[in-house]
Order: structure tokens, then C-alpha cells, then sequence
């Protein structure tokens, strides 16, 4: 290991007794030869590591520690139990203002959507109404044209409504 690695493995789990032994067996070894990381280690106990292991225990008198307890009893109780807007103001904050990238898009997209189907109304149904009259007329057309090759001849089927369109038929 180099001494980078053995100094952050120093701070972070050698002085506080928390490394591993193959871990602790490395730093040993690293420290028996490199006076930089010995000098670090020991400079660290010294500052940091020492100045706690003086210090005399100080425990709070039982009443505070009942005090503390009563509280936080206080609070468990007062969460577990939350009036309706505050449950409502909490579903709003899950909801909406802790996702707000995801909202924002699906806002968006809603907006895009809505509108393009209110645009597309109008114009659908005047093609609709379009397309409608134009197969219509094609129809109609159709029924004044000769059929067959027969020129002279008229054809009608003696229904109402070719009377109403085309008046009576011989």
C-alpha cells in the first residue's frame, strides 16, 4: 500500500481500533519503515485520539435522562397521531415538491396533450364533415351516370329519396 492509503486507513479505522487484523498487520509493517506515516500516526493520536481518552466521564443526573425519555415519548405519540391537514400537507410534500423534475415533465407532457387534442378538434371535424360530403356528392354523381354503356336509358330504383334529389323518375 502506499502512504496515502495507509494514512486515510489510519484516520479512519487503525486509531480507532475498528480495522481488520490483516488490516492493522499491514499498517504495523507499513509504519516500521516509513518514518512519514510513523510521525503522522503518532502526531494523530496525540492531537485527536489522546486528548479523549483523558477526559472523565461525566453522566447526567437521572432526572434529565427521564426528562429526555418523557419527550421523546411526547413526539412518537404526536407522529403517530397527525391531524388530517397535516397528513394531507405531508402527501403533497411526498407528492409534489420532493419529485418536482418528474412532476414538471408530466405537467408538461398534460399541457402538450390536452391542447393538442383541443386543437385537433375543430380541425377533425371539419375534415370529417368534408370527407362526408365530398363521398356524398361522388355518390350522387354517380347515380346520374349512365350504367353499362347505356346512354339513353335513366336508372332508378323508386326510392323516396331519389325523388326528394333528383325529382321524379320516369
Amino acid at each position: 500500500m502506499n502512504c496515502k492509503k495507509i494514512r486515510d486507513r489510519i484516520i479512519t479505522d487503525y486509531i480507532d481500533k475498528e480495522a481488520s487484523c490483516v488490516v492493522q498487520k499491514e499498517i504495523q509493517a507499513h509504519l516500521k519503515v516509513c518514518v512519514g506515516c510513523r510521525v503522522f500516526e503518532q502526531a494523530l493520536r496525540e492531537k485527536v485520539s489522546e486528548p479523549f481518552r483523558k477526559m472523565e466521564i461525566v453522566r447526567p443526573p437521572e432526572s434529565v435522562w427521564q426528562r429526555i425519555q418523557e419527550t421523546i415519548e411526547e413526539e412518537v405519540t404526536q407522529d403517530n397521531s397527525p391531524s388530517s391537514l397535516r397528513r394531507v400537507s405531508d402527501f403533497l410534500a411526498d407528492a409534489v415538491l420532493m419529485h418536482k423534475p418528474r412532476v414538471a415533465l408530466s405537467a408538461a407532457f398534460a399541457v402538450i396533450l390536452i391542447t393538442a387534442l383541443f386543437l385537433r378538434g375543430p380541425f377533425y371535424r371539419q375534415w370529417a364533415v368534408k370527407g362526408y360530403l365530398r363521398e356524398q356528392s361522388d355518390f350522387m354523381q354517380s347515380m346520374s351516370l349512365p350504367v353499362n354503356g347505356e346512354l339513353e336509358k335513366d336508372i332508378g330504383f323508386g326510392t323516396a329519396i331519389e325523388s326528394i334529389f333528383f325529382g321524379e323518375l320516369s
